[in-house]
């Protein structure tokens, strides 16, 4: 799930200004460029970023654990998460510093795998990209079509599959590229073509509503299926995925696709920004 107030796009306005500053190049000293990051961060989408606290603050704030201040918490990581995601698509996989281990651990659990069901933390746009190359098989990220640095992104760096444009996918193009040999990725909370039913996914003492369909469709298929993200910090990132997801139940599979994220999130949840969908059990 990607953050946007009506009319804005975040990652489009980012990566245009850190294209444009030459203290953020890799030349720069690691502290300079991460506060010049932060610096452009309130100067380009700062209003943006205030909108959406006030909107969707108390969620946040309601299942915060950590002791550091938590709007810090989350504008610091965002500047360091758009640096880190400019120097992926000017410089490729190298320029993350621990990307062979990150390739060491997606071979382990990657080989069987069909889909991958992913949300909104850390870097899961580097996932299609680590598990073709752990892999060697084709990845199919499902991605929108309003941020065509993403699409770029998936067109210089995946070397056998290619980026699925939501809004041009059927129902039946879906279950093809099930039925195919390549890895299926995807948020959990996007709307697929064909998916008319949502369940409720309890989380962290509240609830998201998310489309079930295509997660539902590969349990039924008995396909693998993982929760996988890529949480990061200072440069480096951690591959975290669960087992393969209960076949034959949707249920089961969403439950256990649950209860790993809760895991992962707690640990790092300045990460995770799908606050504004979860709303309390009471």
């Amino acid at each position: 799930m990607s953050i946007r107030i009506q009319g804005a796009n975040w990652d489009a306005a980012m990566f245009r200004a850190l294209a444009e500053h030459p203290s953020t190049t890799g030349s720069a000293p690691e502290d300079g460029r991460h506060f010049q990051a932060l610096r452009l961060l309130v100067d380009v989408i700062g209003n943006d970023l205030r909108t959406y606290l006030i909107r969707h603050g108390a969620p946040y704030l309601a299942h915060w654990r950590h002791r550091h201040d938590p709007v810090a918490a989350m504008a610091s990581w965002l500047a360091e998460y758009y640096l880190q995601m400019h120097d992926l698509m000017r410089i490729g996989p190298d320029a993350v510093a621990n990307w062979p281990e990150l390739v060491c651990r997606a071979r382990a659990v990657g080989r069987t795998v069909r889909l991958v069901v992913t949300m909104q933390l850390g870097y899961p746009l580097l996932l299609p990209i680590l598990l073709e190359q752990a892999t060697g098989r084709a990845a199919y990220p499902v991605v929108h079509d309003q941020n065509p640095a993403v699409l770029s992104l998936y067109a210089e760096h995946l070397r056998f599959g290619r980026a699925l444009i939501l809004t041009e996918l059927t129902a039946a193009d879906i279950r093809g590229w099930l039925g195919s040999d390549g890895i299926l990725l995807a948020n959990i909370d996007t709307s697929y073509p064909g998916t008319q039913h949502v369940r409720e996914l309890p989380f962290l003492t509240g609830r998201l509503t998310v489309p079930a369909g295509l997660l539902s469709l590969a349990v039924r298929r008995g396909a693998e299926v993982r929760a996988m993200t890529v949480p990061g910090s200072v440069g480096r990132l951690a591959l975290r995925s669960s087992q393969p997801l209960p076949s034959g139940d949707t249920v089961a599979a969403l439950r256990e696709f649950g209860r790993c994220f809760e895991q992962w999130v707690s640990a790092t949840p300045e990460q995770w920004m799908a606050w504004s969908s979860l709303r309390n059990s009471h």
